[in-house]
């Protein structure tokens, strides 16, 4: 998901070419023969620049912040939604008190925001001057278009993370796919090896799916899947990663647990399945669940030490046969009916 508060100058985002921003607020200067062009981002209540012109006399320098309280253009820009001239601000009375011109050096200001494909504010794009300034119509109009132009950067950024979030997300359960448990794993791997965290890695499987999928058809068998990826999901945090590696199968990893939390994951997880299955149309059939009693989900897990340099692939078949040692263990089981008995 793409993240609005990320900062543009000291996070640059692969997506957007900030060479391009740095010409443009350039070519702004100069046309406007004015000491700065800049694109200012607000993220968490404080305007911060990302890009500001080259040119001489500009006094705005790269990482320049101020808060939003502040009595600015840039914040009336915001708050109006509109584009804001002000050709003489001294001499204004809505402006001539304001701190960055009575203490500052600001005496011409031209500005219009900048929007987030949602439509929210990104920031302002914007010519600030040391001189009074007398900009016409067609000049004002020349940085609304440009402001186009920075919002079809943002635009493509959005389009592009969209587009990487259908690549790494499972349909289904709308957790991650096995592109995207592969692309994010190194990183909480290295993540957790920085911190010195141990990291919890859990297999899981639900038991009998092809007899669900033979007798009551794909679509329950698919309801099934989407109900145990809701319930691994919601067992997930932000610093860890779940994902569905392809049909039945289910991953989550975890770092900086112990023995006893991921016990008590794996029990939650469990139980609500257990009761996801029971409210089902397939076993409030009272036939149905005496001829299939071995539904349910097995399960394997291995807690990996901090120092563990085991990759990837080893982790998730070490994983993957303590899952199946836990699914025969069932099946051999003098009571067939389910009952979690995790490997690990």
């Amino acid at each position: 998901m793409l993240d609005q508060s990320q900062c543009f100058s000291k996070q640059p985002h692969t997506a957007i070419d900030l060479s391009k921003w740095q010409k443009t607020v350039d070519l702004m200067a100069a046309l406007y023969n004015s000491a700065s062009g800049c694109i200012v981002q607000l993220r968490n209540q404080e305007f911060n620049v990302v890009s500001t012109s080259a040119s001489e006399g500009n006094f705005l320098e790269r990482d320049s912040h101020w808060p939003l309280e502040a009595n600015t253009f840039c914040r009336t820009v915001i708050e109006t939604d509109e584009w804001l001239y002000c050709a003489h601000a001294s001499a204004d009375d809505n402006w001539c008190e304001a701190d960055h011109v009575k203490k500052g050096p600001v005496r011409s200001y031209l500005g219009f925001p900048l929007h987030w494909p949602n439509k929210e504010i990104f920031g302002t794009l914007c010519v600030i001057d040391t001189r009074t300034s007398n900009y016409n119509d067609n000049m004002i109009e020349l940085l609304g278009q440009l402001a186009l132009l920075i919002e079809a950067d943002l635009q493509h950024l959005h389009d592009l993370e969209e587009v990487t979030k259908l690549a790494i997300t499972d349909e289904l359960t709308g957790i991650y796919n096995r592109r995207g448990f592969l692309t994010l794993v190194p990183k909480f791997l290295h993540s957790a090896q920085l911190s010195k965290h141990n990291t919890a890695f859990i297999y899981l499987d639900i038991d009998n799916l092809k007899q669900v999928n033979d007798n009551f058809g794909h679509l329950q068998g698919d309801r099934l899947i989407a109900s145990l990826g809701n319930i691994v999901k919601a067992q997930c945090s932000d610093d860890n990663v779940c994902a569905r590696l392809g049909g039945d199968e289910f991953v989550i990893c975890l770092q900086n647990v112990t023995e006893a939390e991921v016990k008590s994951i794996l029990a939650c997880i469990d139980h609500t399945f257990t009761k996801a299955l029971s409210e089902s149309l397939l076993v409030s059939n009272t036939s149905a669940t005496q001829e299939f009693s071995g539904f349910g989900v097995s399960i394997g897990y291995h807690i990996f030490k901090a120092d563990d340099n085991s990759d990837i692939d080893s982790r998730l078949s070490k994983t993957d046969a303590l899952m199946y040692a836990n699914k025969a263990q069932k099946k051999t089981a003098a009571d067939k009916s389910y009952k979690i008995g995790v490997c690990h």
